[in-house]
């Protein structure tokens, strides 16, 4: 059994200020593009994610294969993340005094652009 088939959070992508957002939009739908992508990789391409990992980490391939199989399941397969896994950080935050008062998840986390460029990517 590993963490994440007892509890889920949202695993760290790509972020960028609101101000990015409205005067570089087309960069940043750039990114998520990207990062699609290379979740897409990740899991269709197994060998190959587990080649990169032992060679990046200079890992051997069976340690890589582990690591490629006990994290694997972290990663996003769309870029989204669960409105419910931030709320379970914010209230840990919170627990932690790291925040006070009550946060949004509309204040963390915007999934407009990741929708966006996902119908610009079906209409294809």
């Amino acid at each position: 059994m590993k963490a994440s088939d007892v509890v889920r959070f949202p695993f760290v992508g790509p972020s960028a200020s609101l101000e990015k957002i409205k005067n570089q939009r087309d960069q940043v739908k750039r990114l998520i593009r990207a990062e699609i992508e290379a979740l897409r990789f990740i899991r269709e391409r197994k060998e190959e994610t587990v080649a990169l990992i032992s060679k990046i980490f200079r890992l051997d391939e069976a340690v890589a294969q582990k690591s490629y199989d006990f994290s694997v399941s972290f990663f996003s397969k769309d870029a989204r993340i669960d409105p419910e896994e931030v709320k379970r950080l914010i209230a840990l935050e919170k627990e932690a005094g790291d925040i006070s008062g009550g946060i949004p998840v509309s204040r963390v986390a915007d999934l407009a652009l990741v929708d966006e460029v996902q119908r610009e990517q079906a209409g294809r």
